[in-house]
């Protein structure tokens, strides 16, 4: 009916992945010829290689970042251009088919996996008993005790400014060291450098507001818990949390799983894990609206973008909290902000969705045990959380705990993953594509 050019698909989460395969395989069903777009937050070229682009004979093409999108069209919709352009796309796709064929071999099994885990001496360990051994809500969170851990570089590279511009955090209350500061960049950056300045003070200008309306949009609900782990999986008060095994032939120190930094059941050691879910956007969609009627989409795309930041400088200002006060293993605690963004702390807090815990379907366990919808967050058959701006996740405090990405994992693990879970494996391959 709309007869168009090009059709676009954009995937913010994973589960989105298979919907997309899905959509390409109707496309070839239904005889269209019409060139398909991928882009968004979770895919990727080699995704769309191994999943989409064989689904679909008439022209897939993965799109890293909208600013290429217009080359891409223009490539696209040109009579001349276009089946060359396409062909093209195709070989390169092929190629990384058989490349990624070819590294099948670098997964060991699992049980070699399991075999090989991070190993921890535990004889003598005495695990900190948590000060607070229970669930606790904050409801709300200040906005001004949250903003001093907020990350600029993210804001600034969420905008598509390079990090480098994060130094006008550090200059910004100075005109003059400002002006100093944007002379240090060569003549074709200083615009772009300029309009980092004016973003950093429209976002300041937004911050201060909410800190003078105080909006209660910041929410957080955690629980600190006896902790065990067994075959893979973390048991939280007697709730299993199950986790995930590096496979990736690696000639690191182990095959790492979350569960290798809680006590293993049968040490008969005292142990504790935390639990967390966190939003920066309870109650923020009614200003959002607002800037939607209005037509303001400056305000609103800075006010999408600050709340996300907010979200995770609140995990890292409930974090703090933990270690000092909740938890309490690390009171006398004494680092800066910039060195929690470097990780100087003892202990982990891996969130739902990123590498050390890929399935985002978890948050329906964290759902179940903390109540989420208390501080306005509920989930959408897929896992994912709403408000956009939450991140939930696991708090360890294991002095050897440390942050990893997954990768890959063969059938055989997701097999058994599934069995731990309690559900047919079909339905956890989409959030694990």
């Amino acid at each position: 009916r709309e007869k168009p050019d090009v059709v676009g698909l954009s995937g913010l989460i994973t589960p989105s992945l298979e919907e997309m395969g899905v959509v390409a395989t109707e496309m070839e069903k239904a005889g269209l010829k019409i060139p398909l777009i991928i882009g968004g937050a979770t895919t990727s070229k080699l995704h769309t290689a191994l999943k989409i682009e064989p689904k679909y004979g008439h022209g897939v093409v993965h799109v890293k970042d909208a600013s290429q999108s217009p080359a891409v069209v223009a490539n696209l919709v040109s009579d001349e251009r276009r089946e060359g352009y396409i062909r093209q796309m195709r070989e390169e796709y092929k190629w990384l088919r058989e490349g990624r064929a070819a590294k099948r071999e670098r997964l060991v099994s699992l049980q070699e996996a399991r075999a090989h885990a991070y190993i921890i001496d535990w004889e003598g360990y005495v695990a900190p008993r948590p000060m607070t051994l229970r669930r606790v809500k904050l409801d709300p969170i200040p906005v001004r005790e949250v903003v001093p851990y907020i990350n600029w570089k993210f804001f600034f590279h969420a905008w598509k400014l390079s990090a480098k511009f994060y130094t006008v955090t550090k200059v910004a209350k100075d005109k003059v060291s400002r002006e100093a500061w944007v002379s240090t960049f060569h003549e074709a950056e200083r615009e772009r450098a300029l309009e980092a300045a004016r973003l950093y003070d429209d976002a300041q200008a937004m911050l201060s507001r909410f800190i003078q309306e105080e909006v209660g949009y910041v929410k957080a609900l955690f629980g600190l818990y006896e902790a065990w782990s067994e075959e893979d999986t973390i048991y939280l008060d007697g709730t299993p949390f199950p986790l995930l095994r590096q496979q990736v032939k690696s000639g690191e120190n182990g095959y790492l799983c979350l569960s290798d930094f809680v006590a293993p059941n049968l040490r008969e050691i005292n142990d504790y894990a935390g639990i967390f879910m966190v939003t920066a956007g309870a109650g923020a969609g009614e200003q959002l609206k607002r800037y939607e009627e209005d037509g303001d989409d400056y305000n609103g795309l800075l006010m999408r973008s600050l709340l996300d930041r907010l979200a995770e400088a609140s995990t890292e200002w409930l974090h703090a909290a933990v270690r000092r006060t909740y938890w309490g293993y690390a009171p006398d605690e004494a680092i800066t902000v910039e060195e929690m963004f470097a990780v100087k702390y003892v202990g982990i807090r891996p969130a739902v969705g990123y590498p050390s815990i890929p399935d985002q379907s978890a948050n329906f366990i964290l759902q179940d045990m903390l109540g989420s919808h208390e501080i306005g967050i509920s989930l959408t058959e897929n896992g994912a959380m709403y408000p956009n701006a939450s991140v939930s996740g696991l708090f360890l405090a294991h002095p050897e705990s440390k942050y990893f990405a997954i990768g890959e994992i063969d059938d055989e693990q997701l097999a058994d993953y599934a069995r731990r879970k309690g559900v047919p494996a079909e339905a956890l391959r989409k959030f694990l594509l």
